[in-house]
């Protein structure tokens, strides 16, 4: 069944409500507040810019500021005072030149004791550590064959002996012929070389000591069997210590023997060894054209002993050479540099130099190039200072820091200084631009 359609007239309410825009109209006023508000904003902008500008002053002074936080200009990085840094001149310092090198030490004399033949062990006259004289039996060997030959070869003596005395006296009488004579003269002299030869051998069964020394650990008991060669034991002559070395070619001219050397050991923290190059090889190496030195150190407390690495230290004669503070040095990538101070109209100008480093010793660092004699450049504080910025410049005082770092300030500078931990008489290498 078909609804009929509402043909009501609409009543008073209904006909007094507004239809809603449409929501393409709502976008647009939306857009249009926000463009208004956008306005509105850049207008107090530009009025506060404004009033900040006029109080800064005439445009050439703004203008004038602006030059002064650039780089280069009289101010520092923000605009401010210069950069305060301490001031030196570049001048001539003693080096006393030391090398480092490493070696083992060794005994003045050292061997390993060993039978000559197989043959069962008799007797051990030592215990381990113990200090031998020279000649002192230390093993003997079983001889009992020996013995016996020996006593057969003296009975063969006495009858060669008296047959020679015999035959010698009729040959004198004309009794016996002088051929019967000699004969008995050439069998005396081989009794006498076998006893000889029989007494050696026995002697081979006591090994004593070549050279007098300390006995190590006892590798043997009485009763084993010892054969050429088996190492029954060893003994060093630890009075004098030796120490064998490579020093670099061009140190050639400037060792020789007698230079005195120091040593140190980590077994024995502080404590220093000394002596002197008692060798020079004859030969350099090819390979590593080094050359290799044998130094000689006393050693009555016995606190070095055979097989200890040891830190050689060999002392060469001083010289003099440019050098500057380790402070001043501003290391960057494989380069170092030091900061000249040139005077200008407008004040000192610090100016980045390359230089090339030698030897590092009491806090200074030797230059090899790029900086002469006399030239001022900045000592300490370098690292807080742009190239090319003019600087304000105070006497270097040295042994701490002349110019205290400002508060919560990092380096500006191309390069940054760093701690350097080698030891004294190394080397601060510097590559050359190529």
């Amino acid at each position: 069944m078909l609804r009929e359609a509402n043909t009501m007239p609409p009543s008073e309410a209904e006909a007094g409500r507004i239809a809603p825009p449409p929501r393409f109209l709502l976008r647009n006023y939306f857009m249009l507040g926000i463009a208004v508000l956008a306005l509105v904003g850049m207008g107090v902008a530009g009025g506060l810019k404004a009033l900040s500008g006029n109080k800064g002053g005439t445009p050439a002074a703004k203008a004038g500021s602006a030059r002064a936080g650039a780089p280069g200009s009289p101010a520092g990085p923000g605009g401010g005072e210069p950069s305060l840094v301490a001031e030196a001149q570049a001048g001539l310092r003693r080096f006393s030149s030391r090398l480092e090198a490493l070696g083992t030490a060794q005994a003045i004399e050292s061997v390993v004791i060993s039978a000559n033949q197989t043959e069962t062990i008799a007797r051990i006259f030592f215990d381990s550590g113990q200090k031998v004289a020279r000649g002192a039996p230390l093993i003997e060997l079983a001889g009992t064959e020996e013995a016996a030959d020996l006593l057969d070869a003296q009975v063969a003596l006495a009858n060669a002996r008296s047959s020679h005395e015999r035959f010698s006296t009729l040959a004198a009488q004309g009794i016996a012929p002088q051929a019967r004579a000699d004969d008995a003269r050439a069998a005396l002299e081989r009794a006498e070389a076998q006893v000889l030869s029989i007494k050696a051998r026995q002697a081979d069964r006591l090994i004593r000591a070549p050279f007098a020394g300390v006995i190590g650990l006892r590798d043997t008991s009485p009763g084993a069997l010892a054969r050429p060669g088996d190492a029954l034991a060893t003994l060093d002559d630890l009075s004098v210590m030796k120490v064998d070395f490579n020093l670099p070619e061009r140190y050639l001219a400037a060792v020789r023997r007698g230079t005195p050397i120091e040593a140190r050991s980590e077994a024995w923290p502080g404590a220093i060894f000394r002596g002197e190059i008692a060798e020079i090889d004859s030969r350099i190496d090819e390979a590593t054209r080094s050359l290799r030195a044998r130094a000689q150190l006393p050693n009555k407390d016995n606190r070095m002993k055979p097989g200890m690495l040891l830190v050689i230290e060999v002392g060469f004669s001083g010289r003099e050479a440019l050098a500057v503070p380790e402070s001043a040095i501003i290391l960057d990538a494989d380069k170092s540099y030091v900061l000249a101070l040139d005077s200008s109209s407008d004040g000192v100008r610090a100016v980045r130099r390359e230089v090339m480093t030698g030897e590092q010793q009491d806090g200074y660092v030797e230059v090899i190039s790029g900086l002469k004699a006399g030239e001022r450049f900045v000592a300490e504080g370098g690292n807080r200072v742009r190239p090319g910025e003019i600087v304000r410049t105070i006497p270097f005082q040295g042994g701490g820091e002349t110019v205290p770092p400002p508060d919560g300030s990092t380096p500006t500078g191309a390069g940054t200084r760093t701690a350097d931990t080698r030891p004294a008489g190394t080397r601060l290498e510097s590559v050359r631009g190529q």
